[in-house]
């Protein structure tokens, strides 16, 4: 079985890969190059908003709950915005299509990843085998979970990334060891540090839960492309 940890970053994806005698790295520019080489997967878990909802009051619930779930460092979790603002020209229009259909304007981090949303998304609409395989995760949250605690840096610092991957260590050592492979693998200008230990610990979740995940909400919702809107998780024991 594969087990497949995406994250975003400047070059595109960055995905870990657990196999059952290997652990491996890769980085894709495109998300349907990504699905290309893993669609056999049993579950690629991928940082980035899956499904938007069209309108107020048919919003996500799984951004609120997941941020709840994560206490402190919740607000690392954003609300995204509706499914009308991939086709904005510029962010000044995104936040008015969004406060014209929800009441709100959308955030700049939000904006700022709507060509990684539409990527996905693309790939997703495309492949509706992808929408049982492709799974909406948060680092943050599959941290906290997999350490038992709330984490005490921030992700960026060296004390962060130290105390992260002394949490992928614990629960693959293995995946451990691939850090300095991938520091050594790729630019800092295409993948940045803290990226591979977020797509570490989405492919530990993915490969620890052997299918076993839950989501926010349960059961997920789903938008009107039949899309899930839901953040997953592992309760790790």
């Amino acid at each position: 079985m594969k087990y497949v940890g995406v994250d975003g970053c400047r070059a595109g994806w960055f995905a870990v890969i657990i196999e059952e005698n290997s652990v491996s790295c890769s980085l894709y520019a495109k998300f349907s190059s990504l699905w290309a080489a893993h669609d056999a997967a049993a579950c690629i878990m991928v940082d980035i908003p899956i499904g938007l909802p069209d309108c107020a009051p048919y919003l996500r619930n799984a951004d609120s709950l997941a941020r709840k779930r994560l206490g402190g460092r919740g607000a690392s979790i954003f609300t995204p915005g509706v499914r009308g603002v991939l086709d904005a020209l510029d962010y000044p229009l995104a936040c008015e299509v969004n406060r014209q259909l929800t009441g709100k304007k959308i955030s700049k981090q939000f904006w700022n990843i709507v060509p990684k949303i539409k990527d996905v998304d693309c790939v997703v609409q495309a492949n509706p085998s992808c929408r049982e395989v492709v799974r909406e995760s948060h680092p943050e949250l599959c941290f906290s979970l997999a350490a038992g605690r709330e984490l005490i840096h921030g992700k960026k610092s060296p004390e962060g990334i130290e105390e992260r991957l002394a949490v992928i260590r614990s629960r693959h050592p293995d995946v451990h060891t691939l850090y300095e492979k991938a520091l050594n693998s790729y630019y800092r200008k295409d993948v940045a540090r803290d990226d591979i230990p977020d797509a570490m610990i989405l492919a530990v979740t993915a490969w620890s839960s052997a299918g076993s995940l839950r989501s926010y909400p349960s059961p997920p919702q789903y938008d009107s492309r039949n899309v899930p809107m839901a953040i997953w998780y592992h309760e790790f024991s």
